[in-house]
């Protein structure tokens, strides 16, 4: 989980989340409800904000049911069991809208946070683009190097063989009365 420091210093919690099959950042709603400061109920907030802004499952959402065990305590009795809850994980999107609607100072701080998300998301994006660009452009030119390279070995080759080939014959020629 990967946390941003908002300008109140007050942390949102971003983390990986499938949404279609997809990872992609997303936001715990239960976490950005809290954070709002709503005062509605969270499954009627967010169940009314899904119906209102007409947001679609595993697009702009997702849901994960969750059961926790409780444990209670009456009197001298001890009573186990399971709660069962939904967590919903909202595209940073749909956190935004949802930060902008709420509209007070935690929503504007929020939405302000979401953009500077967004702005560090395509920074770092576009630099391993550029980080990708530049090093097919260098393999591009070690590959013309390399061919001209060969271009010109194979050049040099063929013509200063023969001439090389004729001079040691040349000198083995002179050199074969003198071992005699």
């Amino acid at each position: 989980m990967q946390k941003f420091q908002t300008l109140d210093n007050a942390l949102i919690p971003v983390v990986d989340a499938s949404i279609a099959g997809e990872i992609q950042p997303c936001v715990d709603a239960r976490e950005l409800h809290k954070w709002l400061g709503s005062k509605r109920q969270f499954a009627d907030w967010i169940k009314e904000r899904i119906a209102t802004y007409k947001f679609i499952e595993n697009e702009d959402y997702s849901i994960v049911p969750q059961i926790s065990e409780t444990i209670r305590k009456y009197g001298n009795t001890i009573r186990k069991g399971n709660t069962k809850s939904i967590e919903y994980f909202l595209t940073l999107d749909v956190a935004k809208e949802l930060s902008m609607v709420e509209n007070n100072e935690q929503g504007r701080i929020a939405r302000r946070y979401f953009i500077n998300c967004e702005k560090e998301l395509r920074q770092s994006t576009f630099g391993l683009f550029n980080q990708f660009n530049k090093a097919v452009l260098e393999l591009e030119k070690l590959s013309d190097v390399a061919s001209n390279a060969g271009r010109t070995l194979c050049l040099v080759g063929k013509q200063y063989k023969p001439k090389a080939r004729h001079k040691v014959e040349e000198l083995k020629s002179q050199l074969q009365p003198l071992l005699i």
